[in-house]
């Protein structure tokens, strides 16, 4: 169970396995971009954009505006 939902920086000195974000169920973004797998074959075919203040329904704030790339199992579509 998730005790806060304050976004948390890595250590800078940590190990890699450390410093991999781990996005909490929850967080909500917006998907930019849909790649054809069958024209690029990307591992990871939706771009998803998470910007601070926004979607923020669940409590998630992010500290910063990022994107990140997921498989469709990794995600939900919420209205």
């Amino acid at each position: 169970m998730i005790e806060s939902k304050e976004f948390v920086p890595a250590d800078p000195d940590g190990e890699r396995r450390t410093k991999c974000l781990v996005l909490p169920i929850g967080l909500r973004g917006v998907v930019t971009r849909v790649y054809d797998i069958e024209d690029l074959g990307p591992q990871h075919p939706i771009v998803v954009r998470f910007k601070p203040g926004v979607h923020t329904d669940e409590g998630f704030n992010p500290p910063t505006l990022f994107t990140m790339h997921f498989e469709t199992y990794e995600l939900e579509v919420v209205d």
